[in-house]
């Protein structure tokens, strides 16, 4: 069954939100759109969604960088990413950067998303990999900054 936008309810109404951050020196616009992966959202709201994060990136979107919680993704979930990712473009997983804060992932290691299987199919197939976000360790910025830069040098020499 799928819903308009009337019979959403009224927090998934919310509107994509462009921020502009400044990060270590660099200048950073960051395109929020809390409820893109919303399991109510039909495949026109969807649509409608990425086109308005594509339009509100301009000249990009460099890099999507995914927050997920690795105890609740799942098979299902993966599968609404990846449609949402196809969304965007057919290379978009390629340009995507997967970022967990629950503690599960805390320490930069794979170990407990390996054991999650679907969260390691997904970061194996991302062109960013994997961060754990944790705002008290010193670098998390420089990682996710260094991970763009990447994904962005490489989509240039496309």
């Amino acid at each position: 069954m799928c819903l308009s936008d009337e019979e959403l309810p009224a927090d998934v109404e919310q509107q994509t939100e462009r921020v502009r951050v400044q990060l270590e020196d660099r200048a950073i616009i960051v395109i929020n759109d809390p409820h893109l992966l919303q399991p109510d959202l039909n495949h026109l709201q969807i649509a409608k969604r990425v086109k308005e994060c594509v339009y509100l990136s301009d000249p990009g979107p460099h890099a999507i960088i995914l927050v997920l919680q690795h105890n609740d993704f799942n098979e299902e979930n993966i599968r609404r990413v990846k449609y949402v990712l196809k969304q965007f473009s057919d290379k978009a997983i390629k340009h995507t950067i997967v970022l967990t804060t629950d503690k599960e992932t805390l320490g930069f290691s794979l170990a407990s998303v390996i054991k999650n299987n679907a969260m390691h199919q997904l970061i194996k197939e991302c062109g960013g990999g994997h961060i754990h976000f944790d705002q008290r360790q010193p670098g998390c910025y420089s990682e996710i900054i260094q991970r763009v830069e990447k994904i962005k040098d490489e989509y240039e020499k496309c």
